[in-house]
């Protein structure tokens, strides 16, 4: 935000966030109250906080069996799940369109049951476009987030975090 502000020339700013993005606006509002003076306004779409009622087959399991820690140790340490080019989503597109099944049991593991069937057109355009992917580190957040059952900032280990949060537990 602050780069932003520099390079405008108002002297509030508006922020847009979504999923991730609401939750780091989020979390540094709670934690440097005066940045909500800099912002004219804060749309949040969906924020994600909690995740103690998440109904993800695959995130609970990464959560409980500490899956960010075997990310790391098998040498994950950039992306998770990232998309490749244009020709890795027509494939994707592909692959819905022949197997939109195939597709809506990546979204049962992924995001939980559906609340109601899916259409062909849209198995297909969440094929072509999903999974968006992630940073290692923001699904070892959510890895966190699932064991403790609420949110947390990142907990990066006793030494660690007793130089980042002068605890060696991370603070809610």
């Amino acid at each position: 935000i602050h780069p932003r502000r520099g390079s405008c020339s108002k002297v509030k700013i508006a922020y847009v966030g979504h999923s991730e993005g609401t939750t780091q606006m989020f979390a540094m509002l709670a934690t440097c109250p005066e940045l909500a003076s800099k912002l004219s306004c804060f749309t949040a779409l969906g924020p994600v906080a909690r995740v103690g009622n998440l109904d993800s087959y695959v995130l609970k399991l990464l959560g409980q069996f500490y899956g960010d820690r075997l990310c790391w140790a098998l040498g994950l340490r950039r992306g998770f799940m990232l998309r490749g080019g244009m020709l890795e989503q027509q494939i994707f597109g592909i692959i819905s369109y022949l197997c939109p099944s195939v597709v809506q049991l990546i979204l049962t593991l992924l995001c939980g049951p559906p609340r109601s069937p899916m259409k062909r057109g849209d198995t297909m355009s969440w094929g072509a476009h999903e999974p968006g992917g992630s940073s290692v580190l923001n699904i070892a957040h959510w890895c966190q987030a699932v064991r403790h059952g609420d949110f947390r900032r990142f907990d990066y280990g006793c030494a660690v975090n007793l130089k980042r949060y002068g605890s060696q537990v991370a603070p809610p």
